[in-house]
This record gives C-alpha cells, structure tokens and sequence, in this order.
C-alpha cells in the first residue's frame, strides 16, 4: 500500500467517524460503532451465516432511498432486514413512511435498537412509526401493502435464499409493488430470480430492484 493509498483510507475514516458522530447526536440516538458477533450474543452453531454489525453510512443508504423507484412514500412499509441498531430505520423515518420496520435476529442490538426508539428525534419527528422486531428474518412475515425491503449484507446466500422465498410465496399470494435495496450488493443473482423481480438500477454501492407495477399517484 502507498503512501497515497494509506492517506485516503485515514482521511475516509476519519470522515465516517465524524459523520456518525454527527448523525447520533443530531438524532439523539447510539447508532455507532462496529460489533463482533459474540459482542451481539450470536451463540456458538449460529455464527455461520451471519455477518458482524456495521452501520452504513447515512449518505449511502439517502442515496439508495432516493434511486428507489417510489412516487409517494407514504403508502409503502419500510423493512430493514438485519436491522442492528436502527441506524437505517432512523434515516427511513426522515421519509414518509406509513411504517419502518426492523427485523434483528441479536437480542442485545434489538434492545439498543428499543433504546433509541424512545430517544429518536429529527426536525420534529420522533420514534413513533419506528418498530423494531426482535426476529429470525427466516420467519419474519412480510407485511401487506407495498413494500420497500432494505438489506446490507445481514446474512450469508443460505438465509437469504429462505428469505427470498418466503417474500416470493408473499408475492404470489398478494402481488404488490415491492422494492428491494441492496447496499454494497452481494446477492442481486439472487433477488433477480424471485418471480417477477426486476433490476431497476444498480452503482457499486447499492443495487435495486422491483416487483409488480408501481403504485399510481392519484
């Protein structure tokens, strides 16, 4: 690694370091810092499939909300699957959502996630449409209505199948415009072969895709 190179990776550091800084005392929330999976209680047999906690910087998950092809955000539940602290329910929770759901599979995040919930507050707003679950996202059961689904890396491809289809038989059962974020994408192959899922747009750090027609402004 080059001088240069060492240079850039410090200077990012530092600037995410004080973006989530920023982020947590404008929101009134604890939302920062990497956590091991022992640190979040994952027992011994579970640890396979699952990825430690680190939260996304809040201007890319903005920037992938913003790609999502929704004309009106109110109609749709939002859902942040491996929803750790809350940090991306929170900046879903600056949009008009009708509901932000989290599903967290660590008991020990979810109640920091609770935490936060009751101390959230942004330009008026408070934690009052914010609803974290402390779930297996293997047995979570998507809500009806549109929907806009969020993952950034939570499990590994095996979970992720399950997951995908268990929102696949939702589908057949009661198709719905849904849209699926991926941040830093691992498993568009993946989304891309649920029955009626299509690519909308993809950069490398969020990838989106969509089932069903989009909902129509009246």
């Amino acid at each position: 690694m080059t001088w240069r190179d060492r240079w850039f990776h410090l200077k990012r550091r530092v600037c995410e370091f004080f973006e989530d800084q920023w982020f947590d005392r404008t929101h009134h929330v604890h939302t920062s810092g990497d956590v091991s999976l022992r640190n979040a209680g994952i027992a011994t047999g579970e640890e396979a499939d699952s990825e430690l906690y680190v939260p996304a910087r809040p201007k890319h998950i903005r920037e992938a909300l913003h790609a999502s092809p929704i004309p009106d955000a109110s109609p749709y539940t939002f859902v942040d699957i491996g929803s750790g602290k809350g940090r991306t329910l929170f900046v879903a929770a600056e949009l008009p959502f009708r509901r932000v759901v989290g599903v967290e599979f660590s008991a020990r995040l979810h109640e920091q996630a609770c935490r936060n919930v009751q101390t959230f507050r942004f330009r008026g707003k408070d934690g009052s449409r914010v609803e974290p679950l402390h779930q297996n996202a293997m047995e979570f059961r998507f809500p009806d209505g549109p929907l806009v689904l969020y993952l950034f890396n939570p499990f590994g491809a095996a979970t992720m199948q399950v997951v995908l289809n268990r929102l696949n038989e939702s589908l057949q059962r009661d198709p719905r415009h849904t849209v699926m974020v991926l941040l830093w994408p691992r498993c568009g192959e993946q989304v891309a072969r649920v029955r009626g899922m299509q690519r909308v747009c993809g950069t490398q750090r969020h990838e989106i895709f969509q089932a069903y027609a989009p909902m129509r402004q009246s």
